[in-house]
């Protein structure tokens, strides 16, 4: 979806012609409607781009475009286990279990209320926490947050 979006939004400024542009648009709302029809069909929908050159940063973008069909939780749902189904790599992928391959992403809020907040130009949170204990027993965290591509 992402890769059709980036067409439209920057046809233009890549120097798409107007009939090309058109045809792009097209494109993109077929596009919606075709996943809204595999929604209702109970199809399994993966995550996942074909972003090349300039366009990469605005992979993460894919999350605010599906949302129009697809609910947060479905949405980190393909992006996770359900890639992973389609990739039969259940239990390796998409999951965090031992002896899993994860990428965690931390983020300031909750995605199931707004997924948004995972499409940050293909930047993400890293916070660095250090704990330790106040003269009453309570446990303060110290966080440095710096944002990466």
């Amino acid at each position: 979806m992402v890769v059709i979006f980036v067409l439209v939004e920057m046809g233009r400024q890549l120097g798409f012609p107007a009939v090309s542009q058109e045809k792009a648009e097209y494109a993109y709302k077929q596009a919606l409607s075709g996943m809204d029809k595999m929604r209702k069909a109970g199809v399994k929908v993966g995550f996942g781009t074909d972003l090349l050159g300039s366009t990469y940063v605005q992979e993460c973008r894919e999350f605010t475009i599906r949302r129009e069909v697809f609910t947060p939780l479905e949405l980190l749902r393909q992006a996770t286990s359900v890639n992973a189904e389609l990739m039969m790599q259940q239990g390796k992928l998409g999951c965090i279990a031992p002896g899993a391959h994860a990428d965690l992403l931390v983020v300031d809020g909750d995605p199931l209320r707004d997924i948004s907040l995972l499409a940050a130009d293909g930047k993400t949170l890293a916070a660095d926490r250090t704990r330790r204990r106040d003269r009453q027993g309570r446990v303060a965290v110290t966080q440095r947050r710096t944002a990466r591509p």
